[in-house]
């Protein structure tokens, strides 16, 4: 099933999550796939600021969705630096405050303002 909470990130590795929990193998065809990583890729800063909303929001959900704690601790060490560092890149405290709006809206059920 789709879940209506994931938006563009983290529906691919969900459907492997939840594959994996049915399946034991899965196979791939033999095929090259060019993808562009969208953090490493030049944007404007509104397009980075969108982007790791949704990441880091999907990154939250689904480490609370499976309830490991390892997870959780990977994602938040991540997401402090990651926010942390696209702050001083961009010169913009937003992402941090995105980080924070997604911990405590996944974890604690609250909604922070972003403005």
């Amino acid at each position: 099933w789709f879940d209506e909470n994931l938006k563009f990130y983290g529906i691919d590795y969900k459907f492997t999550l939840d594959y994996g929990d049915v399946y034991r193998y899965m196979y791939v065809i033999n095929y090259e796939l060019n993808h562009n990583l969208s953090f490493a890729a030049v944007e404007g800063k509104e397009t980075k600021l969108r982007r790791f909303d949704s990441n880091i929001g999907a990154n939250f959900y689904l480490a609370k969705q499976r309830l490991n704690l390892l997870q959780i601790f990977i994602v938040l060490i991540r997401g402090v630096i990651t926010s942390v560092r696209m702050s001083i890149h961009y010169r913009e405290f937003k992402f941090y405050h995105l980080f924070y709006k997604n911990f405590v809206k996944i974890f604690f059920k609250k909604n922070v303002k972003t403005d």
